[in-house]
């Protein structure tokens, strides 16, 4: 089951920022607010996880929303020559005005956000992307077999050159500033 998506361009202090809700505000429901890894869009970094069978459950609690940097969504049309990108303070800066368009619900969210504004925001969810917890030395152990592959341009060499060629909207990375 995938519930129903709403698509909208909220204009901010510092562009335009696209944002697709999932579900619909019922009552008090709280809201969760996705901001993508640099690179890529919410479909990008998202839709796999919150289509889990287990994540249905969820999202029948909670209204989804997930924000796109500015240019990150898919078909967005290239920035004009000379723009300036915001800053990661900047970026945070432009999700109040979310909040504000959709009116006033309680989120979960991006931390620059909740440091900058911590009345906005009621908790906050750190998502581990690997479910098996590793230790620092199944951690290192990892690096350096990874290491090892790469020097021999194995199957860990080839799939992060697809992931940065296929996935990653390259020309959008360059603008992220830290």
């Amino acid at each position: 089951m995938v519930s129903s998506l709403m698509e909208h361009d909220i204009e901010t202090p510092y562009g335009l920022l696209h944002v697709v809700i999932r579900g619909s505000p019922k009552g008090n429901r709280p809201a969760l607010l996705t901001y993508h890894d640099v690179g890529l869009n919410h479909k990008l970094c998202f839709n796999t996880f919150f289509n889990l069978e287990d994540m249905q459950e969820i999202t029948k609690h909670f209204v989804v929303c997930h924000v796109d940097a500015p240019g990150q969504q898919a078909g967005a049309s290239q920035f004009p020559q000379g723009y300036q990108y915001p800053s990661m303070d900047q970026l945070a800066a432009m999700l109040p005005s979310v909040v504000q368009h959709f009116g006033s619900f309680c989120i979960v969210c991006f931390l620059c956000l909740q440091l900058i504004f911590p009345d906005l925001v009621e908790g906050l969810v750190l998502v581990n992307v690997d479910p098996n917890g590793k230790g620092w030395i199944d951690w290192a152990a990892t690096k350096v077999t990874l290491w090892l592959d790469w020097m021999a341009f194995g199957g860990p060499f080839q799939t992060y050159l697809i992931y940065m060629c296929l996935l990653i909207l390259m020309f959008l990375l360059c603008l992220f500033t830290i």
